[in-house]
């Protein structure tokens, strides 16, 4: 009787069958892999990372150095297991030739389809300031330009950068398009009318999309105000 059809009782770990992992198992390893967990406590929460450049250098080039046939799965979860933050805020950032607040820096518009969840930072203000240098250090405040106001969208778009950056965000041929998340924070400026302010940010038809969205308005004291809630319900959800 021949024996070439028994089984038998053991099996050596050899061959393309035990050296493949199922596909969704590879996604969890590289996912736990490629998360950022040693963020200072200060900075932000594990999996969310300040910029990104610090995704790619902690975790995308440990796993690429280890595997290069593991490049394109590691570059596309990376994106999808952390969060990146695109901050506008701080003293190190300096002013537009308006005197308006810049839009966060932002990735080349090729990787921007790439990201699955961004954190968000704006400002938005109802005046600047023209013909005179961004840098007013120096000058007192008494011989300082008054802040020219800022009444229509023409203007909104034309003085304040973060707005123009905000009206794109997730536009499909330039902006974020392809977002499972999205949190935005809008620090909202505004030294005029109230009522005017609101009208030019209703005017403007702000839109932004992805499956969740959670947006966030304060004004520069970090105080949510009660006619922001109106400014909120101007931006669609689409």
């Amino acid at each position: 009787m021949s024996t070439s059809n028994i089984i038998p009782d053991t099996v050596l770990g050899l061959g393309p069958q035990f050296q493949r992992l199922p596909r969704v198992l590879i996604v969890k390893i590289f996912k736990m892999a490629l998360q950022v967990t040693d963020l200072p406590p200060y900075e932000s929460s594990p999996g969310t990372i300040l910029c990104l450049d610090a995704a790619l250098e902690r975790g995308f080039n440990h796993v690429a150095a280890v595997c290069r046939s593991s490049q394109a799965l590691a570059l596309e979860l990376i994106y999808d297991a952390n969060t990146i933050e695109f901050l506008c805020t701080g003293s190190y950032r300096k002013p537009s030739q308006f005197r308006t607040t810049m839009p966060p820096d932002m990735p080349h518009f090729q990787v921007r389809n790439l990201l699955r969840h961004i954190h968000v930072e704006f400002v938005f203000e109802d005046g600047y300031l023209a013909g005179h240098p961004a840098n007013y250090s120096g000058i007192s405040f008494s011989t300082r330009p008054a802040r020219i106001p800022i009444t229509t969208v023409g203007q909104l778009m034309l003085f304040s950068p973060s707005a123009a950056w905000f009206s794109m965000l997730t536009q499909t041929a330039v902006g974020f398009s392809n977002l499972d998340s999205l949190s935005i924070d809008i620090i909202v400026d505004v030294r005029n009318n109230r009522q005017t302010a609101l009208q030019i940010f209703q005017n403007a038809n702000f839109s932004v999309h992805a499956n969740s969205v959670r947006i966030n308005i304060k004004n520069r004291q970090g105080v949510r105000e009660d006619w922001h809630s109106s400014l909120d319900q101007a931006i669609a959800r689409v």
